[in-house]
C-alpha cells in the first residue's frame, strides 16, 4: 500500500513471542475448553503472542525507526519470567466475546511496557490511553456464548507456567481469508548481561 508521499505502509505490531512449552500448555487448555465451548474460534497457536503495542497501518520507515530505538530498552534490565495467573473474558464473563489468559502482576513487565511506550513515543508513535493489561487471546466467540464465569474459575485452578520475556518482535500482520498471518520483521533481544 502506498501513501501520498510514496512510502509504504504495513499493518504491524510489537509483541513478545511464546516459547514451545507454553504453546503446548495453551494447546491443551484450548482443547479442554473447546469441549465445553464449541461456539469459539480458537486462536491458532502460531499466532499467539503477548502484544505490547498494535500499530495498525504504519509507514515502514516509522516502524524501522521504532525498532532501532527499541535497542535502548535494555536500560531497565534483562530477561525475566511472567507467571500465568487467570482466565477471563471481554467484555465480561457473563457476556463473553473474547476468552483470554492473563498474567500475574509483575513490576518488571510494567516497567518494560512503560520503557517501550517512551521509546515508541520518541519514534513519533502516540502513547496508548488505556492501561496495559498483559494477556493472550485464546479465542473469539462465533456467536452468543453462555455465561462462562464458573467454567473459567474452575479451569484456572489448573493454570501453571510462565512466559519467558527474552525478546521483542516487530511483526507484519496480513489479513488473509484463512486468518491473520504474522511475519517477524525486527527482533530485539533483551540483554542477558543486565539480568536482575
Amino acid at each position: 500500500m502506498e501513501t501520498t508521499k510514496g512510502s509504504r505502509t504495513i499493518r504491524a505490531f510489537c509483541a513478545i513471542p511464546l516459547d514451545a512449552p507454553l504453546r503446548k500448555q495453551i494447546a491443551q487448555l484450548q482443547q479442554h475448553l473447546a469441549e465445553k465451548l464449541p461456539g469459539v474460534r480458537w486462536s491458532r497457536l502460531e499466532n499467539l503472542h503477548l502484544t505490547l503495542r498494535f500499530f495498525g497501518d504504519i509507514e515502514a520507515e516509522s516502524l524501522e525507526k521504532a525498532a532501532k530505538l527499541m535497542l535502548f530498552v535494555n536500560a531497565l534490565g534483562g530477561p525475566f519470567k511472567l507467571p500465568l495467573q487467570r482466565l477471563g473474558a471481554f467484555p465480561s464473563t457473563t457476556r463473553p466475546r473474547v476468552l483470554w489468559l492473563g498474567f500475574a502482576g509483575c513490576d518488571a513487565m510494567q516497567q518494560l511496557y512503560a520503557r517501550c511506550s517512551d521509546l515508541l513515543h520518541q519514534a513519533g508513535i502516540p502513547k496508548e490511553a488505556r492501561p496495559f493489561t498483559p494477556h493472550l487471546t485464546l479465542g473469539r466467540a462465533k456467536g452468543r456464548l453462555p455465561d462462562v464465569t464458573e467454567l473459567l474459575r474452575h479451569e484456572e485452578c489448573d493454570i501453571q507456567g510462565v512466559l519467558p520475556i527474552e525478546r521483542l518482535v516487530f511483526y507484519r500482520s496480513r489479513l488473509l481469508p484463512a486468518g491473520a498471518e504474522h511475519t517477524p520483521l525486527y527482533t530485539v533481544e533483551l540483554d542477558r548481561s543486565t539480568t536482575n
